[in-house]
């Protein structure tokens, strides 16, 4: 007997076990986009840029407040892979082909000139300087040497000193057509009156410099197939994740990663359609890791009755309150009662990293429950 209880209690634990999985594939595939799982190991802080931007446009608990630049609803940002030469910059884009590049932007931190190299400065007629950012072409076969492609231009201060951000649109959308052809930027700097520029003058902050190293930012359209509406919220199965009534979100967080993954409801027969807590905490699913921001988010959920006669503070629908006066005249007994189930949902964003260390900030829609109803 001893025997058949251990084999018992192992079956069952199996059987949460494999529940727990298609439970996290499920929501991975709701938040799609992001890895389900990345090597252990350091990882550099994400860009400052990319926190700030997460900043504006979401509140602290995830809830989007504000559209991206451009109205993105995905910003991939890259950070500088090349490290030998000063004035070159490569960027391992990656994004799908039916994703809609909206703008793509090359950040470069300008530094201070050395006190040394000041006063080489004053030796140029004009302190003004021309930046000029190429994209870098593959060889043609009648010419062996790489050929460049003029982006953009500015003019900037020799003193100056700050972030300068160029449009680079027109060579990321070769990148993303056909990867084998990415061979970079470069940068030049002239003066405006043709003068050498003193070698070293002009200075670029490299990889070394986490809070300032060259980004590369991608504002994209993912081209989503959502419908936008509340019919939404019904595709598909529920994904079962736990909730409690008087539960704070820190108290949820305490909790097992298998409770996690269990919904606990206690209905009561008087207790009408509302909304509940359904504090969703990333660390007990174990995508800490991945997720910078936010660390959890309150999805919520709808529970309660929809007995007759239905009150305006439960939102109903005409066709919920006429089903409810269907069900209590028992005109058939197939008819039901209205369900209680959210009639408004808002989106929330998540920053995080994705399989190659890039940072990824993301829009998704219909996440949190900001109202219930009879329906």
């Amino acid at each position: 007997m001893a025997v058949c209880d251990r084999c018992g209690a192992l079956l069952l634990l199996l059987v949460i076990s494999s529940s727990a999985g298609t439970s996290l594939d499920r929501l991975l595939e709701v938040l799609q986009g992001v890895p389900g799982a990345l090597q252990r190991g350091p990882r550099n802080a994400p860009p400052r840029y990319m926190l700030d931007l997460y900043r504006s446009v979401a509140a602290p608990d995830g809830l989007t407040v504000s559209p991206t630049p451009h109205s993105a609803n995905v910003v991939r940002c890259f950070a500088d892979r090349e490290s030998r030469h000063r004035s070159h910059f490569f960027f391992n884009v990656s994004s799908d082909k039916t994703d809609k590049l909206l703008e793509a932007e090359f950040h470069v931190f300008k530094m201070k000139p050395r006190i040394k190299d000041r006063r080489k400065a004053k030796t140029l007629k004009s302190q003004l300087l021309e930046l000029k950012v190429y994209q870098v072409l593959p060889p043609t076969k009648s010419k062996k040497k790489r050929r460049k492609k003029l982006l953009e231009t500015r003019r900037v201060s020799v003193h100056s000193t700050g972030w300068e951000i160029f449009s680079v649109k027109e060579a990321v959308a070769d990148w993303i057509k056909n990867n084998e052809v990415n061979l970079g930027l470069t940068i030049s700097v002239r003066s405006l009156d043709g003068e050498p520029v003193p070698k070293g003058l002009v200075r670029f902050a490299r990889g070394s410099h986490s809070d300032h190293q060259p980004l590369l930012v991608l504002f994209v359209d993912d081209s989503r197939n959502t419908t936008g509406s509340i019919s939404s919220v019904n595709a598909g199965h529920p994904i079962s994740l736990k909730s409690n009534d008087s539960q704070s979100p820190t108290d949820v967080s305490r909790t097992k990663r298998g409770d996690v993954m269990s919904m606990i409801s206690h209905h009561t027969k008087n207790e009408s359609c509302s909304r509940h807590d359904l504090y969703i905490d990333f660390e007990q699913i174990g995508w800490a890791a991945w997720i910078i921001s936010p660390k959890g988010y309150n999805a919520y959920q709808c529970k309660g009755n929809c007995h007759f006669p239905l009150g305006q503070n439960q939102r109903p629908t005409n066709h919920a309150t006429v089903q409810s006066i269907a069900h209590e005249l028992g005109l058939t007994q197939a008819v039901k009662l209205p369900c209680c189930v959210p009639d408004r949902l808002v989106a929330i964003s998540l920053l995080y990293f994705d399989e190659y260390g890039n940072v990824i900030l993301k829009q998704y829609d219909d996440m949190v429950a900001a109202g219930c109803g009879c329906h």
